[in-house]
């Protein structure tokens, strides 16, 4: 036993009796600390265990073990009657616990143990059955707040595990505890560093490494709520950074954690944030993560959780955001830089998870949003900076919901967008995705090498607004707007925006089945450019493609330089529509309404309010109709049309009468008893609707055979007749009955 005060370790007069403990392997040395005093150990000594009591508050023992000397024990002993306030070890040589866990933990007062010193290291080489706990072991006083302080320096080295506060009794009770790794420490927590495992107090465990390097082959914060993982200018190294642990997880086991790092390294495989946790925070600031996968929101039942990377580095292989059943999750980077081989948004049955970026720039291999089956509104939004996939940008794969990415003012180029189903990943197409959607606005430079929308989806939606696209084939692909079989209702949506392709066809419904798609164009422009002679604008491709639509709305402009386009290439009700001053600028083209075969049925050219439809020439097919609403629409065609008997024209006249023709056209409009004209005028109002004006004569109108009128009002009467100069076809709607005028 120490005798008490400060002296050296070798001298026997410092001990009762007088002798000095560790000339035998079982040799014990007790420390009733009355008084603050540092002991100097300045030889090699190994002896069984030290006991240690303070026996008055506030003081402190040091181990003062000088360098290249070693304090050898099987185990260190804080007693429970009132335990040590402090112990400091420094000196520079090496104090080695060989056997047993070291419990740096207090009853009535705290513990605060120290490592300090520049050489000064504390051992505990067993890599099993040892560890090191920070916190009490006594259920009667679990909220001490015990400190494990390495510093200046020193170095503390666990083989086996570390644990900032302690389960007490198997979980009956827990603690809490801190560790502080600072100025130039060195901390290895074992095999696992856990932070927290079980306890509830706010603020209660602390991890704090600042200027120092903390290492393990696991770190994480551990079950409980309100743990706390801080540091600044620091080093954090492990194949596993996990927030939480995922082997600590349970449903609302892990709450209110918080993880706060500033100018920091971490060094890792994988990086796990919001692991399995709720209600939880964390924020990086510029950090450098290098690390194989960067894992966000990933764990079982985590939610409402965000994490902040900002103005940081992000070096990996994989971001995976959102795992199974995770859910209103996000992972924020805001002005950072990500580069990693894949993105990937959504897993089992996760709903609502975000990754946000703000700024700065991502450069991804493949992208995926809605990555895994069941996933719901799995989401990633862009606002500013660059995104380069090199690979793909994919939105909605299996049955994934809801699911997409939104870009932003964001400088844009891949290889190939695919909103609606990856190409690469369904096979089975019952996992059909739904309502996935993309959205770039004000984007000044977006290029891409392959446009889908739709591949075998349902309701995808891509909506490209006040933004300018470019779209370049390496061969002869085809922008497509539903591709497969069960590819329905997806939208390829054009708001103020311009799309440029050079290459490649333009098909919207291609495969049998594959039905009511939509290219919409509001304000917009679809410039089309053909290579090598090749490069189609088709609407219903396969038989079985059927209902597909083009919409050109608003001053929209579609422009295509060869020579074909067809609506209705085999499928059956398709849509070419134009209203609102829209155009179709397509001079060498010969424009087929209704295709080749008997499938391709029922299709419909649509030019309604002011719109202009210049072609080459034009072909009607297999019970195609031309419908006209509105006034101002022109055709203009290079050479004569072609119109196969059996079709119709159908003309919907407006609720204010005009002299402003409908229909104006530079060729004869070839109508006749098999090519019929059907007048529809349920909502025209009283007076004189010019239907259609031509450069050459038309022909005599016959009511009920060459012109048949629809839907007359009651109380109505129409008329139809042709002009004096017979260029014109007029129709006149007029009352019934007594007409009294007041003047």
């Amino acid at each position: 036993q120490w005798s008490g005060g400060d002296g050296r370790w070798a001298d026997a007069t410092k001990w009762n009796p007088n002798g000095v403990p560790g000339t035998g392997a079982d040799d014990v040395a007790t420390f009733p600390v009355r008084a603050t005093q540092a002991v100097t150990v300045d030889a090699d000594t190994s002896l069984d265990h030290i006991d240690l009591a303070a026996k008055v508050p506030n003081v402190t023992q040091t181990f003062n073990i000088t360098s290249g000397n070693t304090l050898t024990l099987d185990d260190f002993r804080l007693y429970k009657d009132q335990a040590a306030d402090n112990i400091t070890i420094c000196g520079g040589g090496t104090l080695a616990l060989t056997n047993q866990p070291f419990y740096a933990s207090g009853t009535i007062n705290p513990v605060k143990v120290t490592v300090s010193g520049a050489g000064t290291v504390f051992s505990m080489p067993k890599d099993a059955a040892s560890g090191l706990y920070i916190g009490s072991v006594d259920e009667n006083y679990p909220n001490s707040p015990d400190v494990f302080h390495v510093t200046a320096g020193a170095t503390a080295i666990v083989a086996n595990a570390t644990c900032v506060g302690n389960v007490i009794n198997y979980g009956r009770a827990t603690s809490i505890g801190r560790l502080v790794v600072d100025d130039g420490g060195y901390f290895y927590g074992g095999k696992i560093l856990f932070i927290g495992r079980g306890a509830t107090v706010p603020g209660g465990v602390v991890c704090a490494v600042t200027n120092a390097t903390l290492e393990a082959e696991k770190i994480g914060l551990g079950a409980g709520w309100h743990h706390e993982f801080i540091g600044s200018n620091a080093v954090v190294r492990a194949a596993s950074i996990e927030f939480p642990l995922e082997e600590n997880i349970s449903n609302n086991a892990v709450r209110y954690l918080h993880m706060d790092f500033e100018d920091s390294t971490f060094e890792a495989t994988n990086i796990c944030l919001i692991e399995g946790c709720s209600f939880s925070t964390g924020m990086l600031s510029r950090c450098v993560l290098t690390c194989d996968n960067l894992k966000g929101c990933i764990g079982i039942s985590s939610r409402s959780s965000l994490v902040d990377i900002v103005d940081s580095c992000v070096t990996c292989k994989e971001v995976r955001v959102s795992g199974v059943s995770a859910s209103n999750n996000v992972l924020r980077a805001v002005r950072s830089d990500i580069a990693c081989d894949s993105i990937n948004l959504g897993y089992d049955n996760s709903l609502q998870n975000t990754l946000c970026v703000e700024g700065g720039s991502v450069r991804t291999g493949k992208f995926r949003a809605g990555h895994m089956v069941g996933a719901t509104e799995a989401r990633y939004e862009q606002h500013g900076g660059l995104f380069v996939a090199t690979n793909a940008v994919l939105a909605g794969c299996y049955n994934s919901r809801h699911c997409g990415a939104s870009f932003k003012g964001v400088s844009f180029s891949a290889p190939l967008i695919a909103c609606g189903d990856s190409i690469a990943v369904v096979e089975d197409r019952s996992l059909r995705s739904t309502d996935a959607w993309m959205e770039f606005a004000d984007m000044e430079r977006m290029e891409v090498g392959k446009l889908f929308v739709g591949v075998g989806s349902l309701g995808a939606h891509m909506l490209v607004t006040n933004s300018s696209m470019s779209v370049t084939y390496d061969t002869n692909d085809s922008t497509l707007i539903g591709r497969d079989a069960g590819a329905t209702s997806n939208v390829l949506e054009l708001v103020d925006s311009t799309l440029s392709q050079t290459g490649g066809n333009v098909f919207v419904g291609q495969r049998s089945g594959a039905t009511n798609n939509t290219l919409r164009l509001v304000r917009s422009t679809f410039d089309f450019k053909t290579v090598n002679s090749k490069g189609d604008v088709m609407l219903g491709v396969d038989a079985g493609a059927n209902g597909n639509r083009v919409e050109l709305e608003d001053h929209s402009t579609f422009k295509y330089d060869r020579a074909w386009m067809a609506v209705g290439h085999n499928g059956a009700s398709n849509v070419w529509s134009m209203s609102g001053g829209s155009a179709l600028q397509a001079p060498n083209t010969q424009f087929r309404l209704g295709g080749s075969g008997n499938t391709a049925k029922g299709n419909r050219l649509v030019l309604g309010g002011g719109s202009t439809f210049a072609v080459k020439a034009f072909y009607m097919y297999y019970n195609a109709v031309l419908e006209v609403s509105g006034t101002g629409n022109t055709m203009t065609l290079g050479s004569a049309s072609d119109i196969t008997d059996g079709l119709s024209y159908l003309f919907r006249p407006c609720e204010e009468a005009s002299d402003t023709p409908m229909l104006t056209i530079n060729q004869v409009f070839q109508y006749s008893v098999n090519r019929k004209i059907h007048v529809d005028v349920a909502n025209a109002g009283i007076g004189r609707h010019v239907l259609l004006t031509s450069t050459s004569a038309l022909a005599e109108p016959a009511i009920g055979s060459s012109v048949i009128l629809e839907n007359v009002p009651r109380n109505r009467t129409a008329q139809v007749f042709r002009s004096a100069d017979t260029k014109s076809l007029v129709c006149s709607v007029s009352p019934t009955g007594t007409t009294i005028i007041f003047r």
